[in-house]
């Protein structure tokens, strides 16, 4: 926890909490499993509170600026037009028992002591896989329950909660805009503050750029970038390291507010995982269970390239930071960022095999380095 969020560590301040059960989970679940229960009489958390609720407290504990956004994989089951848990569509007569239920998450975490700063209204709204929680939602659904059930909900409740629409890839990025747009033209544009992104696709982050060329005074959030055998080679080749900080400097270069990481922590196994045991995702770090474990405390955690990667920007660049403009190039890249307090980063990557020497210049004052080839540095003034 201090290594993943304390000022010792990499100062993480952002958390995507599942609302529910993820593909990263024990078992499938949602806070209202009981069947035709419209009043939400028996939502409970119950669920989250021997193990869920313990870490993320734990997390604020180390740090109290920490911003929690959920994120559901799925609605009940019985609210949907196919029954299940994994798939399927939300049904047009239980909107508004849906927007009851994200509200009631929002007061039980909030009376846990978890604040949360924002809700994106469904995981990946364009894919409906069958082996785990999933919900399909196009853009006429999310602009309805924004505009119509859930805006109006959490505004009456009197919430600051910020709802942020769609929550998947790149390429696909007309879809926000659509929901954003319809929104304004319909007076309602003020219940959505923003939009989400993945990186599951061969988009590079540009597309940040044109929604927000778009809707400049609504933001952006990256909230999921998984790595694993298919785009972090285990192969000992620098493939992983120039495809993590390429990526990172891209998301922070293209209007995004957060970059998040999936999973924060997994086991040997890659899990626990509905996705499917050993199925090639990493989580930033790997924790063996007790099951396959020595005796050495030091060989129970295992951190992988991408908390290493993360941590240039984010013990460095903190919560209130803006990015600041600067030039790059294709073989030394970088993303420059002004602290609140004043400071200054810059997060820079030698994508070349050979050593740079690079000028950093702002203003009438400068300072050279060198930075090695294949290596990301860090410089704070």
């Amino acid at each position: 926890m201090e290594k993943l969020f304390g000022h010792t560590g990499i100062g993480l301040s952002m958390l995507r909490q599942p609302l529910g059960s993820s593909d990263f989970a024990w078992a499938a679940y949602t806070y209202a499993d009981a069947p035709n229960d419209t009043s939400l009489s028996q939502f409970t958390i119950q669920r989250d509170r021997p193990y869920i609720l313990p870490m993320v407290k734990a997390a604020l504990s180390k740090n109290p600026q920490i911003k929690v956004m959920a994120s559901p994989w799925s609605a009940p089951a019985w609210m949907k037009y196919s029954e299940k848990l994994n798939g399927g569509k939300l049904r047009a007569e239980h909107y508004g028992t849906y927007a009851n239920y994200f509200k009631k998450f929002i007061e039980a975490y909030q009376a846990e002591g978890v604040p949360i700063y924002a809700v994106t209204l469904q995981n990946e709204p364009l894919y409906e896989p069958s082996h785990y929680p999933s919900m399909g939602m196009n853009i006429p659904d999310q602009i309805g329950f924004i505009g119509d059930y859930l805006g109006p909900a959490l505004r009456s409740a009197g919430m600051n909660t910020k709802i942020i629409a769609f929550d998947h890839n790149f390429l696909d990025w007309d879809f926000p805009n659509q929901v954003i747009t319809s929104l304004k033209n319909s007076g309602k544009g003020s219940y959505v503050s923003g939009s989400a992104f993945h990186h599951y696709d061969s988009g590079d982050g540009s597309q940040m750029t044109s929604l927000h060329n778009s809707h400049p005074d609504k933001d952006i959030w990256f909230t999921e970038g998984g790595f694993g055998n298919w785009n972090d080679p285990p192969n000992g080749t620098s493939a992983g390291f120039d495809n993590m900080m390429n990526e990172f400097i891209n998301i922070t270069r293209n209007w995004s507010k957060s970059i998040i990481l999936w999973n924060a922590a997994l086991d040997q196994n890659d899990g626990p995982a509905l996705l499917s045991p050993n199925n090639s995702n990493k989580g930033m770090l790997m924790i063996r269970n007790s099951d396959n474990r020595n005796d050495n405390p030091e060989n129970h955690v295992t951190y992988h390239k991408q908390y290493y990667l993360l941590g240039h920007f984010s013990k460095f660049v903190v919560p209130g930071a803006y990015r600041i403009d600067s030039n790059t190039g294709t073989e030394v890249r970088n993303v420059a960022f002004r602290n609140p307090d004043g400071t200054k980063v810059v997060v820079a990557y030698n994508a070349s095999s050979s050593s740079r020497s690079v000028k950093v210049v702002w203003g009438s004052q400068s300072f050279t380095v060198t930075i090695p080839g294949k290596s990301a540095m860090t410089y704070k003034w």
